[in-house]
């Protein structure tokens, strides 16, 4: 019986092709949740959003290639990531994880602070209820790590490729090394949420709305990277622990 030779680093990763895909469904969801908020805010029948919407169109014409464009590089990033060895030894994928940071910050930073409130809102009403109604004490889910709980995938998606190469985090936040693909899924809908209650933030300086083509081309970067990292890093982070998907 012939026995399957090992996998080369980035081969579990798919072909770029599947980057590339997800990367386009991600330009297509960023697109459609900007058209989305902004209908929501202005109606969706009224001249400004029927302007939004083909403007969108338009500039999905090079979106969509950006994007493909996009899938491949990620592709490639993530392989050298995942590729064996410390992190010392990758000072190339060191480097672009620094701005990379900083691009998904803006999203993932507001999405890790709304974690904070909710899980903090909850732990109150937890200790109201059981203040005025008695009861036993908190399950450990409802315990004081929740709100960290909460913020903690944003944050984690923000420093995986400084995780995942094997880089020393300091801080008194502990991050895992690997999440469950249904925990990391089910923060996509409030990514698009997000994204599109974002196309009513408002500049303090000039008073007008953010611009919504620019916020498009944004999304569509924030969330072609998550579905990559979901669909195929997150199972091959997963798989080379010998951990469940």
């Amino acid at each position: 019986m012939p026995v399957a030779e090992p996998l080369a680093p980035g081969d579990d990763l798919g072909a770029p092709l599947d980057a590339v895909v997800l990367s386009c469904a991600g330009c297509v969801l960023g697109v459609a949740s900007v058209y989305a908020g902004t209908g929501w805010l202005d109606g969706f029948h009224t001249g400004g959003t029927e302007v939004v919407g083909r403007k969108l169109v338009k500039l999905s014409l090079w979106l969509l290639p950006s994007a493909a464009v996009l899938g491949v590089l990620l592709h490639r990033f993530y392989a050298a990531v995942l590729r064996p060895g410390q992190a010392e030894s990758k000072p190339g994928v060191m480097l672009l994880a620094i701005p990379r940071a900083f691009f998904h910050f803006p999203l993932y930073g507001m999405l890790a602070l709304l974690g904070i409130i909710v899980g903090g809102a909850w732990l109150g009403v937890v200790w109201l209820k059981r203040r005025l109604l008695g009861g036993p004490p908190e399950r450990v889910d409802d315990g004081p790590n929740l709100p960290q709980r909460l913020m903690g995938i944003p944050i984690w998606f923000i420093m995986l490729p400084f995780i995942a190469a094997g880089a020393p985090m300091e801080g008194d936040m502990s991050l895992p090394k690997t999440v469950p693909q249904r925990a990391l899924l089910r923060w996509l809908p409030f990514i698009l949420l997000g994204i599109a209650f974002w196309t009513g933030a408002v500049s303090e300086d000039s008073g007008e709305r953010v611009d919504p083509y620019w916020l498009a081309t944004a999304a569509s970067a924030w969330i072609g990277e998550f579905l990559f990292v979901a669909v195929r890093v997150m199972p091959a982070l997963r798989g080379r622990r010998g951990l469940p998907v």
